[in-house]
């Protein structure tokens, strides 16, 4: 268990900080929102366990609707077409293990264990029907991205053993990473709807598709496109119009066609860590969505299917827990 962002990523909050800082007084009126986001298994009742997706944390920045710079405004006009607009940064980190961490030298057979940092620029537009998102993320896959460290740092401090594998982690490699995502939104009555998903990831971190669909019902569905997830699985995103109380829950399901996992296929020169990958994942999600003056929280439980060849422990599941703040 590791809810703690890596020190790395922690100097780089300043940035994010002063572009929110830096927004004109009217465009934060108008709805700039910040979110936090952590995903882990002991937040699904598991018990304080390192296997599989141990840890993931992300900070978001989105700007108001309209407060985009002329040529990330351009292109999305382009590209998307008209509707509300809006640009964000974000800060990212995940961490992942084999099953028994406690093997030194680990496992062959078993996942290696990885960690990954990233930034990112994100560009969406959304109307009442859809929302377009597209995304360029830059970061590191390796012992640059601090996850051992971090990890240890927590054990250390809650009196529970390390992990000893880590020094067979993935080789430290730069990575760079476009997604994009449409999710259309379906009204069934005023308290339900359905969002189909379609999306996509290139670079040398994931290259897959994947497909999907959510269920909601409540009375807050016109506020947001569904719950927000780390790559890979469907992002509603972090903007959100505020309400002075609703909420909605919902149940989803999504499959991802694989052609490449860096977490599972190792780095790109030979020699490392690897595993077989699976083709085809499935995931069920399912969870709740609060609004009120302005807060939107969240908590998402995902079942996801075995994603190698011998993984144990598959049908895996984490809890995802996200807060976020229009200013």
């Amino acid at each position: 268990m590791t809810p703690i962002l890596n020190p790395r990523a922690g100097r780089l909050l300043p940035v994010l900080a002063l572009v929110v800082l830096l927004a004109p007084p009217a465009a934060r009126a108008e709805g700039g929102v910040f979110a936090f986001q952590q995903e882990n298994a002991t937040l699904a009742g598991g018990g304080p366990v390192d296997r599989n997706y141990v840890n993931g944390l992300s900070i978001r920045w989105v700007s108001p609707a309209g407060a985009v710079p002329g040529g990330l405004d351009r292109l999305a006009r382009r590209l998307f077409g008209p509707g509300r607009t809006r640009w964000g940064l974000g800060l990212s980190q995940q961490m992942y293990t084999p099953y028994d961490t406690q093997l030194a030298p680990p496992d062959p057979g078993d996942r290696p264990y990885a960690g990954y940092l990233a930034a990112t620029i994100s560009l969406s537009q959304a109307t009442r029907a859809h929302q377009d998102t597209l995304s360029l993320a830059v970061g590191v896959v390796g012992p640059a991205a601090g996850a051992a460290s971090v990890m240890s740092g927590f054990h250390h401090l809650i009196g529970q053993g390390i992990d000893r594998g880590w020094g067979y982690q993935l080789r430290n490699e730069p990575t760079v990473e476009l997604t994009a995502q449409r999710i259309w939104r379906l009204g069934l009555s005023r308290w339900a709807d359905l969002l189909p998903e379609l999306g996509g990831a290139a670079g040398n971190v994931r290259d897959d598709l994947s497909a999907g669909v959510v269920f909601r019902v409540g009375s807050g569905l016109g506020a947001d496109f569904g719950p927000t997830r780390l790559p890979p699985g469907p992002d509603g995103g972090a903007a959100f119009q505020a309400r002075r109380f609703a909420w909605y829950g919902f149940i989803g399901i999504d499959g991802q066609a694989v052609a490449r996992d860096i977490f599972l296929d190792g780095n790109d020169w030979p020699g490392g860590p690897h595993v077989t990958r699976d083709r085809f994942v499935g995931e069920v999600e399912a969870g709740v969505v609060l609004f009120w003056r302005g807060w939107r929280l969240g908590y998402t439980e995902v079942v996801r299917s075995r994603t190698y060849h011998g993984q144990r422990g598959a049908p895996f599941n984490f809890g995802i827990v996200s807060a976020a703040v229009r200013f």
